[in-house]
């Protein structure tokens, strides 16, 4: 058996890290390029993973949930 991550973890790992550069000065693109970076994950795989979890979590008109 591997230690894999739970599921769901990776996104809001990266969407806790993202608020957490923004907060010290960075813009979102900023953040994105230094989590890719120091991941190893693509640059729109890190953007990707904040808006959803953005989404899933409301957060006050940041994105707008999308519709089915």
């Amino acid at each position: 058996m591997t230690d894999k991550p739970a599921r769901g973890s990776i996104g809001n790992e990266i969407f806790d890290e993202v608020e957490r550069l923004v907060a010290g000065g960075m813009n979102k693109s900023q953040a994105f390029k230094e989590i890719s970076t120091n991941s190893g994950r693509e640059e729109g795989t890190v953007a990707a993973n904040y808006y959803r979890v953005a989404r899933q979590r409301g957060e006050g008109g940041l994105v707008d949930p999308r519709q089915r």
